[in-house]
């Protein structure tokens, strides 16, 4: 995954919020940079996302390392499979 800079989060997330403002969908009635704080967080956890799940499945697989070390299993294969598989039952976005 391409990693965003805090700065185009930041811009983003201002966007969004001006964007929402102009088309009247949304008002601001108390801090505007503590909203927008708020959807840089959450733009920014989105983004991590795949990098968490990636992670999860590297764990995961941790206990075949011998299978993939012999040959008897391919790390790539079972890999894609088993993030497929969460992506699947977590109804996960990518």
């Amino acid at each position: 995954m391409m990693r965003m800079s805090k700065e185009r989060i930041r811009f983003i997330a201002t966007a969004i919020l001006e964007k929402l403002k102009d088309d009247h969908l949304f008002e601001v009635t108390g801090s505007k940079d503590r909203l927008i704080d708020s959807l840089e967080k959450a733009i920014d956890n989105e983004l991590s996302l795949e990098d968490r799940l990636n992670a999860e499945v590297r764990g995961m697989l941790k206990q075949y390392e011998a299978e993939f070390d012999s040959g008897r299993a391919d790390y790539q294969k079972m890999f894609l499979m088993v993030k497929s598989k969460l992506v699947k039952e977590r109804g996960i976005v990518l």
